[in-house]
């Protein structure tokens, strides 16, 4: 894939990595949302202090919306005020809550996932979404029986959620066992009830042309 064009991109969506950018590229696609320009960072961290350089004046005046979707971790509440103000800051806009948009010319939106009111990640709204249809009830066991048995050998992941993906990943799409790819090859349904919030905020996009990612 040729590396896009940001200038061509109506729209800006800012994620934290690799993974999330592919998984929302998907996601984009799903609700018709486009051209969106998707950049990742290098965790919460440096999207949060690079705002501060990317966001620049001359960026704004040539966007018609510009989207930050962040993880949660432990602090749902800590993650989405310290976002909220530095795009105020930035911007002069104000998101007034998770999953909202303010102002025009850009539009600023903001959404901590998976939720506000519980820590975790994309993966972890992923795997609700995932681990919630009855469909997948035996595989899911599966997958939580082989997490309890490294664990009684003291080996504890990190992050649970990412490796619970990472498990089931490892056989329904071997080639490429990370979250953006599993949704490229449909092992997820972007449809779920579960990312319905998600979805809706990607909403928030103006409608277009196929969306764009950075290479």
């Amino acid at each position: 894939m040729a590396k896009p064009d940001i200038n061509k991109c109506s729209s800006i969506l800012c994620v934290e990595g690799r993974s999330d950018l592919d998984f929302m590229a998907e996601m984009l696609e799903s609700v018709g949302r486009g051209p969106v320009f998707i950049k990742q960072f290098n965790g919460w961290a440096d999207l949060r202090q690079q705002l501060y350089v990317f966001l620049s004046p001359e960026l704004l005046a040539t966007k018609a919306a510009i989207g930050v979707v962040v993880d949660a971790d432990t602090s749902p509440a800590g993650r989405f005020k310290g976002f909220q103000d530095a795009l105020k800051e930035i911007t002069g806009k104000e998101v007034p809550s998770s999953g909202m948009w303010a102002g025009t010319k850009p539009s600023i939106g903001l959404l901590v996932v998976p939720d506000m009111t519980t820590g975790g990640e994309l993966e972890t709204l992923v795997w609700r979404s995932w681990s919630g249809d009855s469909q997948n009830d035996q595989v899911t066991r599966c997958i939580l029986a082989y997490e309890e048995c490294l664990k009684q050998s003291k080996v504890v992941p990190r992050s649970a959620d990412k490796a619970r993906i990472g498990a089931l990943l490892a056989f329904r799409n071997d080639d490429d066992p990370r979250l953006g790819p599993g949704a490229r090859s449909r092992v997820f349904d972007l449809f779920s009830p579960v990312l319905a919030d998600l979805r809706r905020f990607l909403e928030g996009f103006p409608e277009g042309v196929p969306w764009s990612v950075e290479s």
